[in-house]
């Protein structure tokens, strides 16, 4: 796989200025009170893999939310001819891969919405942070929600209308 993906012209490889912890998936249905069947909020929370950063870089296209855009460097070139093990040995958790925004719009919003759509930067930030939820979706309070975006409760709300209006998310 590693051959394909440093081949890719969509995926830009970047070396970041520190290691990111190993990822833990928080699944909130971990923590379900037996008798009331309600979700609690646990003593002990992972920290938050991405830290909610919104970037929007006009001069290069690129929208999203990362706490290290300006700070890590791209290596693509340099990985171009190591194997796997080699760039594990060299980078190993300072390594991440970046997909073009192209890409990345294409994940998260599907070639059927419409190519006219424009979102907000708010409104591609919550995308993205439902996109990287993966299936455990995301809740919108608690400690560990979409609070950690900074938005009051009532933007949320409007943020997370505007993409049910699109169809780019669904509300369970």
């Amino acid at each position: 796989m590693w051959n394909i993906i440093k081949l890719m012209k969509d995926v830009e490889i970047f070396e970041l200025p520190e290691p990111r912890k190993p990822l833990q998936i928080f699944n909130r249905y971990d923590f379900v009170d037996q008798e009331l069947g309600m979700i609690l909020e646990p003593d002990v929370y992972p920290e938050d893999p991405y830290p909610h950063c919104p970037i929007d870089d006009s001069s290069k296209n690129i929208r999203g939310s990362s706490a290290t855009y300006h700070t890590r460097k791209n290596i693509t070139n340099n990985v171009s001819t190591l194997t796997l093990k080699e760039v594990e040995e060299r980078w190993g958790l300072k390594l991440v891969l970046v997909a073009s925004q192209l890409v990345r719009n294409t994940a998260l919003m599907s070639k059927s919405a419409s190519p006219l759509l424009e979102l907000t930067l708010m409104q591609y930030c919550l995308l993205e942070r439902v996109g990287r939820s993966r299936y455990m979706g995301e809740v919108t309070q608690g400690k560990v929600s979409l609070q950690l975006m900074g938005e009051d409760p009532k933007s949320l709300f409007y943020y997370r209308l505007q993409l049910l209006k699109h169809k780019l998310v669904v509300k369970q």
